[in-house]
């Protein structure tokens, strides 16, 4: 779900950047959402390392039952 929700958010962040930073020249909003959309990222990675995990984990345990 958060994953999800951080995929949707990357690309509205993204127009806004380009609209109202770039084109408008306002480059303290550029920053900020520059620095706003690397977090997304990076939480994004964090999300899907700890899902992967998570599958991984399930995976193994779906073994040793067996």
């Amino acid at each position: 779900m958060l994953s999800s929700m951080f995929t949707f958010i990357g690309p509205v962040l993204t127009q806004k950047l380009m609209d109202e930073g770039f084109i408008l020249r306002d480059y303290s909003l550029v920053i900020k959402l520059a620095a706003v959309i690397l977090m997304i990222e990076v939480m994004n990675a964090f999300v899907f390392i700890v899902k992967e995990l998570l599958r991984v984990n399930l995976k193994l345990d779906e073994y040793s039952i067996v």
